[in-house]
């Protein structure tokens, strides 16, 4: 049966008037949960602003992790080398120049033409690399040791710099390339360069056989006789040659590259495999002042520097990280140092045998 209300009843749940006062009340509320286009900009400039703010901040610990797996490489490298000195009574050898590569047949000590990159190797668990091409006669070796110069070593690398490689190989002559391998397009390199000394050395071409490393006069380069460092050519450095002791004297360090030249190969000190022998590839000095006109130097003080573009230089220690470099001391211990280190602490430190 319907029902339909009388006259005297009340109704409560009609909708009001929507011109009433509680009508428009309800309306203009409706009206305040909507946003302006204007608000909608503020609250995205706000969150704009607080992201660039954020930004530098979350850059800065991804880079001080950078810095700090940095230096983790470089204490692997320095324990590698301590491991070396305790099974072969010396440091790594420093190999032969940068004319020869390394070789497995050829032992640890200084018939081996290839330098500490290559000598430690087995002590960073990286026997494969190490043994590719032993056994093998002259002509197969020297095509299996193209596999050589290409290999890649991830403790090698700076996280912050650059990928691990290999890189293009300007050289296009064969005659440029190793003298026991053949020429490669590609090559992998070295973030990291061992401690040459206070005095520059560099042998030179080095000799253009192996017959002829039997008779050749290893020491007639410069200052071989007089090398002061760990790693330089044919090096064969004892924890008891250094006199300054072991935590008194650096190993290992970050290498200066000009930004320019990560990738290109025409950085003289970055142009050739990281398994070569003694070379700025792989070996940096402390010497007091650079002057070279291979690398077009003026006489200038030599001291770890930032990356830079517009300078090339094969002498210096360095890095890409703003306010320093990572360095592992004979020792194994590793820090970061200031790019601002007193000139005379920074040379005698390269310095095994000064006195300091």
């Amino acid at each position: 049966m319907a029902f339909y209300p009388r006259e005297h009843d009340v109704v409560t749940n009609l909708p009001a008037d929507p011109m009433s006062e509680n009508g428009l009340s309800e309306f203009r509320g409706l009206q305040r949960k909507a946003y302006t286009l204007i608000e909608v900009l503020v609250v995205i400039a706000i969150i704009s602003l607080l992201l660039q703010l954020l930004l530098p901040a979350v850059q800065s610990a991804r880079e001080a992790a950078r810095i700090i797996s940095c230096r983790n490489n470089l204490r692997q490298i320095g324990t590698a080398a301590i491991l070396h000195e305790s099974a072969h009574q010396h440091f790594p050898a420093g190999g032969w120049n940068w004319s020869w590569c390394g070789d497995p047949d050829r032992g640890y000590g200084q018939d081996q033409p290839g330098g500490w990159t290559y000598n430690i190797l087995p002590y960073l668990e990286e026997n494969s690399v190490r043994a590719i091409g032993h056994g093998e006669a002259l002509a197969p070796k020297s095509k299996s040791l193209l596999k050589l110069q290409q290999a890649t070593v991830d403790v090698f690398s700076c996280p912050s710099r650059r990928g691990v490689g290999p890189f293009k190989n300007i050289r296009s002559d064969e005659k440029d390339g190793f003298k026991n391998s053949e020429f490669s397009v590609v090559q992998s390199r070295s973030d990291y360069a061992g401690n040459g000394g206070s005095l520059y050395t560099n042998l030179g071409a080095g000799p253009a056989t192996l017959a002829a490393s039997k008779k050749f006069p290893w020491k007639r380069g410069n200052n071989v006789r007089r090398a002061n460092g760990i790693f330089y050519s044919r090096s064969v450095v004892r924890s008891q040659h250094i006199k300054d002791g072991l935590s008194k004297t650096y190993m290992f360090g970050e290498k200066y590259l000009n930004p320019q030249n990560y990738y290109n190969g025409h950085d003289p000190g970055d142009d050739s495999s990281m398994f070569q022998g003694d070379d700025a590839d792989i070996v940096r000095w402390t010497s007091e002042t650079i002057s070279d006109k291979f690398w077009k130097l003026e006489s200038q003080p030599n001291l770890p520097r930032q990356d830079a573009r517009g300078f090339t230089s094969g002498y210096c220690f360095g890095s890409i990280h703003t306010n320093g470099w990572n360095v592992v001391r004979c020792d194994g211990s590793a820090k970061f140092e200031p790019y601002s280190i007193d000139a005379n602490v920074f040379r005698r430190l390269g310095n095994r045998k000064d006195g300091s």
